[in-house]
């Protein structure tokens, strides 16, 4: 079977995305690369059907209801809650679906069932998170919990800072994940490595601003 140039190219442009992966989940410290697509192949989640819509100013105030309803039943200080992803970054589109960060050592299963989450195990953004999905509403919550102190927190807060300040950054990585997403041919693999190593070098330049004092 002939391979085609296009789809040549393709896999050129993956195998250095996937170099630089390797570079930054190497700083990070956290998980290889490889260990890191062998969690998400064993994700558990919600069997939903999810559309990408225009950014929604109703997300930001829904963020800080749950947070409160969470804060109050938990026993949380307000900052142990930090709202993350797409749907905290004005106008960014996004689906409708709620991301957070929740920060405690050890979450009780039962007082999240309580409250209407599903426990679906490891979460995605780090080894040590577990995922609670409350699905009954007309809008999804998803709760990333984790122990104080690791890494992914303040890097998901700084991300999220960084381009709300940040117009043209916010519109350029709108616009790639745009064309990593229509790209014809796409596999899931290629998407996957795409979009991390994009969500990586603004992370990157994230970091640099925060150091920097967040300059304007």
């Amino acid at each position: 079977m002939q391979v085609g140039p296009d789809r040549i190219d393709r896999l050129m442009e993956t195998m250095k995305a996937v170099k630089q992966l390797r570079r930054r989940f190497e700083s990070w410290g956290s998980e290889t690369v490889e260990e890191h697509f062998k969690r998400l192949r064993g994700l558990r989640l919600p069997d939903l059907k999810l559309a990408v819509r225009d950014h929604d100013p109703e997300w930001a105030a829904l963020f800080a209801a749950e947070k409160e309803r969470l804060s109050t039943a938990l026993g949380l200080a307000p900052e142990d809650i930090q709202h993350f992803g797409s749907t905290s970054i004005p106008p960014l589109p996004s689906k409708d679906m709620i991301d957070f960060s929740i920060a405690m050592e050890e979450p009780p299963v039962e007082a999240f069932t309580s409250l209407g989450y599903e426990s679906y195990g490891n979460s995605p953004v780090d080894p040590e998170a577990v995922w609670f999905w409350n699905t009954g509403g007309h809008c999804i919550y998803v709760a990333h919990v984790c122990r104080p102190g690791r890494p992914w927190m303040a890097t998901v807060v700084s991300f999220r800072d960084y381009l709300r300040a940040h117009p043209e950054e916010r519109t350029r990585y709108a616009e790639a994940k745009q064309r990593l997403a229509a790209e014809q041919g796409q596999d899931f693999l290629g998407y996957s490595v795409g979009k991390l190593s994009l969500i990586g070098e603004v992370n990157e330049k994230a970091a640099a601003w925060i150091a920097a004092g967040r300059p304007s």
